[in-house]
């Protein structure tokens, strides 16, 4: 992988990221306290883009071979900035569902072109490491994304979705010049036809562990999808902080997230491991129970740091057995991201109904009991695959 293709997507990476990361948080807000949605109807505004991302990654397999990565990026970064854009323009929650849908597709057409461009040809410890990078990159925007949103939020109440606009218009401006200014840009159109041609030869399916890495990955952005949420409809009435103060919160679970991701990506000990994949649901149950009863600022930051080292544990298993030994690697990041917003979309949405229908303690009681109910599920799996592997190694 050449040195000029990483030294322009890993930045348009980290500012899609942060921009992301702003609008996700201010998106809360400003549906709260400008469109004076209800909590339920926060929640599911604020997971109705991951419908339309979803989607939009399953029926990639459509539009992606005739679309080249470069483009797609640029096109991606100009309709999220146009459509974060309208909302806070129009101020409609009828249109924000609209427009919102809008950008979930247009992250579809971002995030599995660039992970499959970054990690076209690469397996084990070098598609470890390249994609720890990758991680560390889109992980500084999230580190960065809350704490910037929940300062632009105090003062103002559509500040934080203004400046995700204007983060993503940067974002399509910088990779316009970079595909003007890097020629070899160019080589994504083939490597990606190469990797197609590739896996339709007969590649690899791949590792079983691929599944319970997914279920994970489920679980843990079920647990996230429900802490952002249901933090920020609780601040400054049930939680008795400050929207600055869940920024806080969100950052150093980023940051702490941030630092698994690197230090997995560095080390291999967990390669096609099942028991660790196993071991990191009782650490987001625990971390879900623990926030039934924490309302000392002090305990749910140390919660916390448990909750951002769960999700590294849980996305870094997903990221790397679900892409080891198959060629086309772009579907199967297309299909750990449908994974990763499907658990958001549950988490977000069960949150909001489930914080005013029962309050926090409900909401966090929930998600204990999703993710028991995914850990169970894992060992099945697991189960079942070691049965599988013992049969065929007999006969």
């Amino acid at each position: 992988m050449r040195l000029d293709k990483v030294a322009c997507l890993f930045p348009v990476t980290f500012l899609f990221a942060i921009a992301g990361g702003i609008t996700s948080l201010g998106m809360i807000f400003f549906a709260k306290n400008v469109l004076g949605a209800t909590p339920g109807r926060v929640g599911v505004l604020c997971s109705s883009w991951s419908v339309f991302y979803v989607l939009g990654c399953f029926f990639s397999r459509r539009w992606a071979p005739s679309l080249p990565p470069r483009f797609s990026i640029v096109a991606a970064s100009f309709t999220a900035f146009f459509s974060v854009g309208m909302i806070f323009m129009l101020k409609s929650l009828a249109w924000a569902f609209f427009f919102y849908a809008l950008y979930g597709l247009a992250l579809a057409m971002f995030w599995p072109v660039v992970m499959g461009w970054i990690s076209a040809g690469l397996e084990d410890r070098q598609l470890s490491r390249v994609m720890g990078w990758f991680n560390f990159s889109w992980s500084m925007g999230s580190i960065v994304s809350p704490v910037v949103a929940g300062w632009l939020e105090d003062h103002g109440d559509a500040f934080a979705v203004r400046a995700g606009s204007a983060i993503f218009l940067a974002t399509a401006l910088f990779m316009t010049a970079a595909i003007l200014l890097v020629p070899s840009l160019a080589g994504g159109a083939a490597a990606a036809r190469a990797g197609r041609q590739t896996a339709a030869r007969g590649a690899s399916r791949g590792t079983p562990l691929r599944y319970p890495a997914w279920l994970g990955i489920f679980g843990a952005f079920f647990l996230l999808g429900v802490i952002t949420t249901v933090m920020s409809l609780a601040a400054g009435e049930d939680l008795a902080v400050s929207k600055k103060t869940v920024g806080i919160f969100l950052f150093a679970r980023s940051l702490v997230m941030t630092l698994g991701l690197v230090a997995m990506g560095q080390t291999s000990w967990w390669h096609f491991r099942g028991g660790q994949i196993a071991a990191g649901i009782p650490v987001g149950i625990l971390a879900a129970v623990l926030l039934v009863f924490a309302r000392a600022p002090a305990m749910i930051f140390f919660i916390m740091l448990a909750v951002g080292v769960y999700a590294a544990h849980g996305y870094t298993n997903s990221l790397f057995h679900g892409v080891s030994g198959v060629a086309d690697k772009t579907w199967r990041m297309a299909v750990h991201e449908m994974v990763l917003n499907a658990g958001a979309i549950c988490g977000s949405a069960a949150g909001g109904f489930a914080y005013g229908a029962g309050g926090i303690g409900f909401a966090y009681s929930l998600s204990a009991g999703v993710l028991a109910l995914v850990g169970l599920a894992s060992l099945l799996v697991m189960a079942r695959a070691a049965r599988t592997a013992k049969g065929g190694a007999a006969a």
